[in-house]
């Protein structure tokens, strides 16, 4: 007499069979083959125990208990791509008239570019003082109509954020600022996962004291 394998008696247990599979193994049971109805008694408990097994609630403090011996651990934000802008125009690079650059009132044009983004900052300021204000401007200079509105500004050192703001519909955004050594310039881009960024250190050269 010819036996089923005991991987169809599991799935028999567990009612995984088809109609017309289910109809012959119970034919074969039916003739008295008392090996397979021993294999099939068994993996019916153990199905019977796994059902179990799967209703049982645990109590709350036990759940809790668990989660503090294995806490979940929080999705890592995917790491954005920074695109580090280079500086193309300085209107300090520009000849200048005896005592303009020299006066007491900061006035500054910085032009970077990055892959099709262009940034225009304009610093405004006073010499005796340590804040400078930032007007800029990120526009896409391949699809110019391409809105850069609500995208994400920043001024970081390090890990601490020094100034926030936000893009208003023209891509424009204002920041007053005092300048320190390493800080930098993140813009964000309307794809979400880059940012341009761009380095502040020339503001800390106008501003030894700082």
């Amino acid at each position: 007499m010819s036996h089923f394998e005991r991987s169809h008696w599991v799935d028999f247990a567990r009612g995984l069979l088809s109609a017309g599979e289910r109809t012959q193994m119970e034919r074969h049971l039916s003739e008295g083959c008392r090996d397979c109805m021993s294999e099939l008694a068994f993996f019916e408990r153990v199905a019977h125990a796994g059902a179990g097994v799967r209703e049982v609630i645990a109590p709350e403090d036990i759940v809790m208990l668990a989660r503090n011996i294995f806490p979940l651990k929080p999705k890592q934000k995917p790491l954005l791509q920074r695109l580090v802008a280079r500086l193309v125009y300085d209107s300090f690079a520009d000849l200048a008239p005896v005592g303009v650059r020299s006066g007491k009132a900061l006035s500054r044009q910085l032009m970077y570019e990055v892959e099709d983004y262009l940034v225009d900052l304009r610093l405004e300021g006073e010499r005796d003082s340590m804040l400078v204000s930032i007007v800029g401007q990120v526009a896409n200079r391949r699809v110019p109509a391409s809105r850069m509105v609500d995208q994400n500004i920043r001024i970081v050192s390090g890990k601490s954020v020094l100034r926030q703001t936000r893009s208003n519909g023209f891509g424009e955004f204002c920041l007053d600022y005092s300048p320190k050594r390493n800080a930098k310039l993140l813009i964000s881009l309307p794809e979400g996962e880059r940012h341009v960024e761009v380095s502040l250190n020339r503001l800390v050269e106008e501003h030894p004291a700082s």
